[in-house]
This record gives C-alpha cells, sequence and structure tokens, in this order.
C-alpha cells in the first residue's frame, strides 16, 4: 500500500494526514495534530526551524505508530502570503529557414520568467511556482503558438508567480530536520480550494478566506479559474491578544477562552490571568472585548476582496481554524452587503473526493491539509528536485514534466543569455594628433556539465545530478592604459637615494595627467610627454613634496607674534644642491630626504634676559661676589634652557634676574667658612666694623670678617 503524508505547517499548529489515492480523491486514514509550544512559526513563516522540526517530528512519530510503517517523505504547503505576480518578455533570434521547436519556445519561456523576476525588483531570490503566456509573436505578428512556425525574431510575454526563496527553504529545513523528504509543494490558498471548492464551484464568482492564527489568506475564483490570490496580514492572533490585554491573560489562556466564545453557547467562559486567578468570563462581555479586532479583520479582508474581485463575489467560503470565530461570518456579510445564506463555514468532510476513516477531520482548520493530500493525491502539486550546481545544494520546483539546467540556474540567479562570447569592441582615440585603434579580445563559451558530461542548457536534469557550469564570456573590449603608452615613449633612469628609478611619459587625457593603470577612454585625445623635472619624478615615485617640504610656524615672544620659517627637506642632485624644478638626467645622483628638519631653538629667536646685578664684597680682606639671580626663559609656562627647540604656536617668555639679596646667611652658604683654633671658641661676624649676625644685610662694597675668638 503506497501511503501520501500530508502536512501543514501553520502558525499555532502542525496537523499531519496519512492517507492513499481513490478513484475520486483520497482516503484519510490517519491524523495527528500538535500545537506549538512557543511562537516558532509567525504570520505563517518557519522563524525557529528546530522548534518547529521538532512538533513535526512528534507529528511524524505519532502517525507512524497508527499506522504501522515509515513515512519517509512528505507533501507541504506554502503560504500564499509570499507570492509576487510580475510580468516578463524576452526576444531572441531564430533561423528563418529551422521550424521553431519545442525547446526553442521552453528556452525563451525561461528567459522570459527570468527577466520578470529581475524587473520585478525582488530584492530576494525567488522560485516560479507558476506561469501563463500572455502573448506569443513571430516576427511583430501575434500568434497563438509559436512551435513550428518559421521566422527570424521570436518574442514572448507572460505572467508568472513567485515564491520568496526563503519560504520554500525554512520548510524544506524543518522537513529534513525532522527526518522527512519532501516530494511534492503546494499554496495554502490552491489546497484549500482542492478541498472544498471543486472545479464545478469555480465557475461561481466565490471568494475563499482562509483564516488562520497569524494570515488571512484569500483566493478569488470565477468561470472555471483562480483569479487572484491575496492576503491580510491579520488573523486570530489579533483577536486572542485583545482578550489577553483586556483580561490579562497569557495566550494560551486566551486562546482558550476564544474558543469557548465561540464553540459554544455557554454564558460563560472559564479562564486564569497571569496571576493564577479563575475567571468566570460573561459570554457577552468577552464578545464585546473581541468584536473590536472581529471588526476590523472582517473589514480588512473585504476591502480585499472587494478591491480584487471589483465588487462583491457571489457568495464566501470561510475555511482556517480562525473562521470559527464568533461574529466574524456576520460581520464580513455586512462589510461586503452579502445576505447571511452567502456565506459560510465550509469543512473538509463537506468534500466528495475525500473519504475521512478517522471521523475527526470534521474542523474548519482541516481543509488545508486535506487540499495537500488531495493536490499529492492527483499529482497535481509542484515536484521538488535537488540538485548541486558548482558544489552547492539547490531545491527545484519542476514545473513541466522534467526541469533543465535553465531552471537550475534562473533559480541560482546566474543570469544567462544567448549567445555571450562575441569578441569585445574596439577601443579607437585619438593620440598626440593621430587617430588609433585597440582590438578587442575574442570571447569564451559557456562551459556546462551535466554529472561530469557536456551538456546544453535545455537538457533535463536527473535527481540529485551535480553541475558545473562556468558563464560564457564576452571577449574583453580594447583597452590600453596609461602604463602602456608611457612604456611605449621610453624613459630616463636615474638613482634616488640609492635606488634606481625609472621615470616614464606623462600621459594626459582631455588636458589631465593620468596614472599609470588609468584606461584609456574611447574617442579620448590623448597626449604623451616625457618630464625630467626633479619635483615630478619625486611625485611619481610616492614623495608629497607640495605643501609639505616647508612651513611656517607661529610663536608669541613676550607677547610679539613671529612666524618662523623652517625648511624640513635635503635635496641634492650630483652632490649639490638642487630645486625641483631641476632637469634630471639618465645616470643622475639624487639625494632627497623628508624629514632632516631645520629646528629654531629658543637661543635662536629671543635675546637671553641679563642676570641680576652681583654685589662685591670684601670678606676677611679678600674681594668675593655674590652674585645676582640669573636671567631665565620659558616655553608654554616652563622653563627651558637656550638650547631647547621651539615648537609650533609656542609662547615665549623671557625674565631678567634679580639683583643679588646679601644676608650674612647667604655670604656664608657660597664662602669656604674658617675653622676655630682652639677648644671654646665661638664665631664671630663683623660688618662694615659692626657684630653682626646671620641676617645681618650687606651692600655694594661692604666690608665683612668671620672668624672664631
Amino acid at each position: 500500500m503506497e501511503f501520501i503524508y500530508a502536512l501543514d505547517i501553520g502558525t499555532r499548529k502542525v496537523a499531519g494526514l496519512v492517507g492513499r489515492r481513490t478513484a475520486r480523491g483520497a482516503e484519510v486514514l490517519a491524523l495527528e495534530v500538535r500545537e506549538h509550544r512557543d511562537r516558532s512559526m509567525v504570520d505563517g513563516q518557519v522563524h525557529d526551524v528546530p522548534a518547529v522540526a521538532a512538533v513535526v517530528r512528534e507529528v511524524t512519530r505519532a502517525l507512524e505508530e497508527k499506522i504501522g510503517c515509515p513515512l519517509p517523505e512528505v507533501a507541504l504547503a506554502a503560504a500564499g502570503r509570499s507570492l509576487r505576480t510580475a510580468r516578463g518578455s524576452a526576444a531572441m533570434d531564430h533561423s528563418p529557414f529551422e521550424p521553431v521547436t519545442v525547446r526553442d519556445v521552453r528556452f525563451l519561456e525561461r528567459l522570459a520568467l527570468q527577466n520578470a523576476l529581475r524587473d520585478s525588483g525582488a530584492a530576494d531570490r525567488y522560485h516560479c511556482v507558476g506561469y501563463v503566456p500572455v502573448q506569443w509573436r513571430l516576427d511583430g505578428a501575434a500568434v497563438k503558438s509559436l512551435e513550428g512556425h518559421r521566422g527570424s525574431k521570436l518574442d514572448l510575454e507572460l505572467l508568472a508567480t513567485f515564491l520568496p526563496y526563503l519560504v520554500l527553504e525554512g520548510l524544506l529545513g524543518v522537513a529534513q530536520l525532522a527526518g522527512l523528504k519532501a516530494v511534492c509543494l503546494t499554496l495554502e490558498p490552491i489546497a484549500a480550494l482542492e478541498a472544498v471548492v471543486p472545479p464545478d464551484l469555480r465557475q461561481l464568482n466565490l471568494a475563499l478566506v482562509d483564516v488562520g492564527a497569524g494570515t488571512s489568506d484569500i483566493a478569488l475564483v470565477k468561470g472555471g479559474s483562480v483569479t487572484a490570490f491575496a492576503m491580510v496580514p491579520f488573523a486570530g492572533d489579533e483577536v486572542t491578544e485583545s482578550l489577553c490585554e483586556h483580561f490579562v491573560l497569557d495566550f494560551h489562556q486566551a486562546e482558550k477562552v476564544k474558543r469557548a466564545l465561540s464553540s459554544s453557547d455557554e454564558p460563560f467562559a472559564a479562564g486564569e490571568d497571569i496571576f493564577g486567578h479563575p475567571l468566570s468570563i460573561p459570554r457577552a462581555e468577552g464578545l464585546r472585548v473581541t468584536g473590536l479586532a472581529v471588526a476590523d479583520l472582517s473589514r480588512q479582508v473585504a476591502d480585499r476582496i472587494l478591491e480584487l474581485n471589483q465588487g462583491s463575489p457571489a457568495a464566501v467560503v470561510l475555511v482556517g481554524g480562525g473562521s470559527a470565530t464568533a461574529g466574524l461570518s456576520e460581520r464580513l456579510g455586512l462589510d461586503l452587503n452579502l445576505e447571511s445564506r452567502r456565506l459560510g463555514v465550509r469543512k473538509p468532510d463537506q468534500s466528495k473526493d475525500l473519504e475521512d476513516r478517522t471521523g475527526f477531520l470534521n474542523e474548519a482548520w482541516g481543509v488545508t491539509p486535506a487540499g495537500i493530500l488531495l493536490i499529492a493525491a492527483r499529482n497535481k502539486g509542484l515536484v521538488i528536485q535537488n540538485v548541486r550546481l558548482n558544489g552547492t545544494a539547490y531545491s527545484l520546483l519542476r514545473l513541466d514534466e522534467s526541469v533543465s539546467v535553465f531552471d537550475l540556474l534562473a533559480q541560482a540567479g546566474v543570469p544567462v543569455q544567448p549567445g555571450g562570447d562575441q569578441a569585445g569592441e574596439p577601443l579607437a582615440f585619438t593620440h598626440n594628433g593621430q587617430p588609433r585603434v585597440v582590438s578587442g579580445t575574442a570571447g569564451r563559451p559557456a562551459v556546462l556539465r551535466v554529472n561530469g558530461i557536456e551538456s546544453s542548457l535545455g537538457d533535463p536534469l536527473p535527481p540529485d545530478a551535480e553541475v558545473t557550469f562556468l558563464p560564457p564570456e564576452i571577449g574583453g573590449n580594447g583597452f590600453l592604459t596609461a602604463g602602456q603608452l608611457m612604456a611605449e615613449a621610453g624613459e630616463v633612469a636615474c638613482f634616488l637615494n640609492g635606488i634606481p628609478v625609472v621615470t616614464r611619459a606623462q600621459v594626459s587625457q582631455g588636458g589631465r595627467i593620468l596614472a599609470p593603470d588609468e584606461a584609456i577612454l574611447p574617442a579620448a585625445r590623448v597626449e604623451t610627454g616625457l618630464s625630467t623635472k626633479l619635483g615630478e619624478i619625486l611625485e611619481s615615485q610616492g614623495f608629497e613634496i607640495s605643501g609639505e617640504v616647508s612651513r611656517q610656524i607661529l610663536v608669541s615672544v613676550n607677547g610679539d607674534p613671529r612666524y618662523l620659517t623652517q625648511k624640513n627637506y635635503l635635496l641634492k642632485v650630483n652632490g649639490r644642491e638642487a630645486d625641483f624644478n631641476h632637469e634630471v638626467k639618465s645616470g643622475d645622483v639624487v639625494e632627497f630626504a623628508r624629514n632632516t628638519q631645520s629646528h629654531f631653538r629658543v637661543r635662536d629667536v629671543v635675546t637671553p634676559p641679563r642676570d641680576g646685578p652681583s654685589l662685591r664684597l670684601t670678606v676677611n680682606g679678600r674681594a668675593f661676589e655674590l652674585k645676582g639671580e640669573p636671567g631665565r626663559m620659558f616655553m608654554n609656562g616652563s622653563a627651558v634652557s637656550p638650547d631647547e627647540f621651539v615648537i609650533d604656536h609656542a609662547t615665549l617668555v623671557t625674565r631678567e634676574g634679580q639683583s643679588a639679596v646679601g644676608l650674612v646667611s647667604h655670604l656664608l652658604a657660597q664662602i669656604e667658612k674658617p675653622q676655630p683654633t682652639a677648644p671654646g671658641q665661638r664665631l664671630r661676624l663683623v660688618v662694615d666694623g659692626l657684630e653682626a649676625g646671620f641676617t645681618t644685610p650687606l651692600k655694594d662694597g661692604s666690608s665683612v670678617l668671620v672668624g672664631f675668638e
């Protein structure tokens, strides 16, 4: 028995069905539902892969126990909120002598799909999940089909639907972590339509609204086909959160209260607030609290339906767990101006194509998993095929009987265009007044191998194929650098600081000097000349000489501002001083040092201050000079010596010495004191014939006697 495992990974819960094909559709043999332990899904998109995978593993194990065999493969559905629709067009040349083949048509379609995604402005990588040709043209004339015609120009415009790469990779990541291989993919709104809106009902203008936890998906049908998909980012969680806020409940308690309000007519709904206090919420009060959120949800859904349908539909089919929210159907009828009988909830057990052997698939939340099962049983989903491109794994959605190399390259974001290996354009410009042309280089064709064998873009890919692709390379355009022209013009060789230096010609383009690596532009007027000025040679070797080799510094001397010019370089040619305009010849020896600076010392800038006047004395009959205070110099407030270097913006101050202050104690500190000649002698001090002490003042010409008696 071949089992089909369908898995609906929703925002609030994970629902798994196991069934098998029947003549009408499918038979449900086992069912398992588990809620997420935390909010690891947001608005139908996986946010925490390990957490979601853990719940999927629980559902899978429970189902395997029920049916008694492993479930290695699974069918999935992606949220419709992520779809992007875009128009794309493509054109290609064709031999007028050969009929257009199916491969030509498929190549043109894939090219248009690639352009549709590019022109849509989508920043992320997307999978194509379907497309419809809008118009075929052959040599400018509209045709119903290109196949079999002969012509030289093929054109196509199509309408394509894309699914973000991250959405699919999130689902596939969950499946892989849970030990499952995803083999079939559909979209949640398509699955819901498959379960409760069979093809005969699609002749009517119906709106299907799948109210989930995080989003409300909308699908419109008319005339036997789906005319639009839409999504409203407002659903059951907003109703739950209104109860959380009003009654101070955690999310799970608020869900319990919401379900009680929606599923029974009991006068009270029981709950427990975040402090553990039991609550008995009157039904009328609970419905009043949720009423605002329900009205907002209804209004947003109705606005999208009216916008896309250009008016009210004939009827509205409500599905999903949130469709049972109290008051939603009535409010939506008012917003769409529909009678109450034209709105209703359809459940999976109402489908004639589905046989439920479990007896539990009777709630609106079961519509999506039931639709996934039906689509997988009827082989209507997109087949997922795993391949590798240049060592990187990719999961492809198969639109046709097979997936091609082109499909893989489109998903990988590798641009593919026919041809691409032609020679590059020549470069034409004027050089020193004469026309000149540089030819382009030859191109390289694409390299494409599948499992080591050379292949073409339209070849089908086997499962788990290893693809190597190197895109074609257009030949390089004619290219020439200023450095190449410099080499053509010759050079001058000299020695700079002992190192051989080659001076090449200068190249100007439109009057601007070019660096050696700069390219010559098409139609440019280029001049080449060899300059031998010493300054230019130094600059060509990376020396910055403009404004760097000399400078002025500003100092203040006793309040008087002064500018001092410093020179901080050494420049010689063949041992002689030179300037930057010196013409260098081959073999010249050039010496250049940037940091050989000429400094100013304090003594170069200020006049040394005078020392203070001395006192001339006679001490014990000998002349003695008691020196005055020496003059002092200060830079930025600190005392400095005359040899100190002056710095920029220095403040220099000089201070002349004070006259010598004469006290006997000062004198005794500077002379060699006499020693006593006998025990018991005392020091005797006499100044100008008078007995004196240590504090006796001295004056110029004083006579001092110092001895013992």
